[in-house]
Order: C-alpha cells, then structure tokens, then sequence
C-alpha cells in the first residue's frame, strides 16, 4: 500500500510517498522482517526493508524456537531461550514422540496453530508456527539429518513440515 502526503493548501502536488505493509498477523510479519534460511543465533539481523541498511538494524540476541512461537503468537517477548510455549494457547497441537519411527498424526492444522514436541518424559522439546497446510515457521526450525541431539540443529530461520521434528527426537532423549 502507498501512503501519500499532501498539503492541499498549497495544491494537490503529492510531496511524498511512503510504501507500508499491512501484514495479515503477527506471524506474517515476522516473516516478512527475519526470513527463512537464515541465522538465529547470536548477532543476527532482521532483514533490510523499506530502503534500510543492514547497517542501521541491531543484532539480535540468539532466538530459539519457543522465543519465536511467542513472538509469531501473540507479539510478546524478544525470541531468547529463557522464552517458553505458554500453557493455555488454544491453538496448540501436541506431539509426544514414545518410540522410534511412530508415525504422527497432528489433526487438522491451521494457520496460526502452534506444534508443540515433547520426549517421552514430558519434556518440553521444540515448537513451530503453522503458515498454512502442514508448512511450519520459526527460529531454530532446521531439523538436520542426523537424529537425536540438540547440537544437530543449525539455528535457522527456517520452514519445515509439521511432524517431522518427532522422527527425530528419539535416540538421545
């Protein structure tokens, strides 16, 4: 959308013009400003829009999974580790991963939706947002192919499909 400043006492010449975004939620604007396959860990910057240099943005302290869910649910917190699912969402999927290999089944999902992993003593281990279908969003969302430990993840900005940090999360914990 454009924004256009007139003075109308002087005329009807157009002075300037400014584009804006409207974003649809929360969740769209987080992706629009940090992106996806990009670094979420320590130093990073949102992305450059609207004519800004990456110069003239902040690093941000490192971003984890929970930090983002938050910050895409609701517009709270700044995305650090200390950040945490926050019991009571409505719109939450649970996934509990009991053996290896066990398929997951999370319902019907909606944009919007939070999937929330735990292992298999209840702790609390990963979380995403759903964009749309089974496609979900965050920090630290990169799952790498190698199963099992949190060290395998690469703090990304990152899209993956919903269920497939279960098939991962069994060896180690």
């Amino acid at each position: 959308m454009d924004l256009r400043l007139k003075f109308t006492a002087t005329g009807d010449d157009i002075l300037d013009t400014k584009t804006i975004t409207i974003f649809e939620d929360h969740l769209a604007r987080d992706y629009f400003n940090f992106g996806t396959n990009r670094s979420c860990s320590l130093g990073w910057k949102p992305l450059a829009n609207y004519s800004v240099t990456s110069n003239d943005l902040p690093a941000m302290s490192t971003w984890n999974c929970h930090g983002s869910t938050l910050h895409a649910y609701n517009n709270t917190g700044g995305g650090q580790p200390g950040s945490v699912v926050q019991a009571g969402w409505t719109l939450i999927n649970t996934v509990t991963q009991t053996s290896q290999g066990q398929s997951v089944n999370l319902g019907t999902l909606q944009r919007g939706y939070v999937v929330v992993y735990y292992d298999k003593d209840d702790n609390l281990m990963h979380s995403q947002t759903v964009t749309g279908g089974t496609t979900t969003y965050g920090a630290n969302n990169e799952q790498l192919p190698s199963p099992g430990t949190l060290a395998n993840q690469s703090w990304k900005w990152y899209t993956c499909t919903a269920g497939s940090w279960a098939k991962n999360i069994h060896t180690s914990y």
